[in-house]
């Protein structure tokens, strides 16, 4: 479902992998996950990953063999653009004029606090305390 102004809290790469693998997805295949959940309209929240779920066995490794011929030559010149950007320095120079940037610091720290306060960090956070190191013993 897209949002009210027809978009989806997706990044430009992830619909990218969907408009690919579109193409060989059938009624038992279906998205989950986070990039589902974050369909709602008005959603700002994006997913790490694009989780397909199918209803047999068998379809997961035809649907994997498909997807994974799709994908490989859909993406091998998106490689050669992001080999390009390292070995020409750019990705160096982004880093470089990011870090040090006035606001960086703050906007690091906003960014943080954000993220410490999302769901999944607090549960992370809460799970790792339960972890036998973390009582010292």
């Amino acid at each position: 479902m897209a949002g009210r102004d027809g978009t989806l809290p997706l990044t430009e790469f992830q619909g990218k992998i969907l408009a690919v693998v579109a193409q060989t997805r059938a009624p038992d295949s279906y998205l989950a996950g986070g990039a589902a959940l974050h369909f709602a309209p008005n959603s700002v929240r994006y997913s790490n990953d694009l989780d397909f779920f199918h209803d047999s066995v068998e379809r997961v490794a035809t649907a994997f063999g498909a997807d994974a011929r799709l994908l490989e030559d859909a993406v091998a010149p998106l490689f050669d653009e992001l080999y390009q950007s390292v070995s020409s320095g750019n990705e160096a120079r982004i880093v470089i004029e990011t870090c040090s940037a006035d606001d960086y610091r703050d906007r690091l720290e906003k960014e943080l606090a954000e993220l410490a306060d999302e769901e999944i960090w607090r549960a992370g956070k809460q799970v790792r305390s339960l972890r036998p190191e973390a009582s010292g013993t």
